[in-house]
């Protein structure tokens, strides 16, 4: 009786693997909003001023600033924005400077790309009806 059950039981089984699997459904695409790449960077800014005026005012080593500038740059890297928007090409500029030349943010002296790129940003948030800015905790 039991061989008979097994049997059974198997036939049943390998029965189901012959059928065609259900598709699996296509994951949803959400757009990436301004509000969201400016929030983003908002924090790379954040770091990158702290972790500055922490060194300037001699409170931390430059280890401890090389450590900061090295995660806003994997920061920066993972800034989700929308492909072929405005906010792409400016943060692909924000990218394409080396953390160790990162100048204080929001201290622009118009001659850097990491200036010129975050004086646009800050007009692409503001005209997109958000905001470019930077948390500051240290100092004063």
């Amino acid at each position: 009786m039991m061989k008979v059950i097994v049997v059974a039981l198997s036939a049943l089984v390998l029965s189901g693997c012959a059928s065609q699997p259900a598709p699996i459904p296509e994951p949803m695409v959400q757009a990436i909003t301004a509000e969201q790449t400016c929030k983003q960077v908002s924090n790379v800014l954040t770091v990158v001023y702290n972790a500055s005026v922490s060194k300037s005012e001699g409170r931390s080593t430059q280890q401890e600033l090389d450590g900061a500038l090295a995660l806003a740059d994997g920061m920066l890297d993972d800034v989700d924005v929308e492909p072929g928007s405005t906010f792409e090409s400016i943060v692909d500029r924000l990218r394409a400077v080396n953390p160790a030349d990162y100048p204080m943010p929001m201290i622009s002296n118009g001659s850097t790309e990491w200036s010129d790129a975050n004086e646009d940003l800050v007009h692409a948030c503001d005209d997109a009806g958000t905001v470019l800015a930077l948390n500051a905790w240290t100092g004063g």
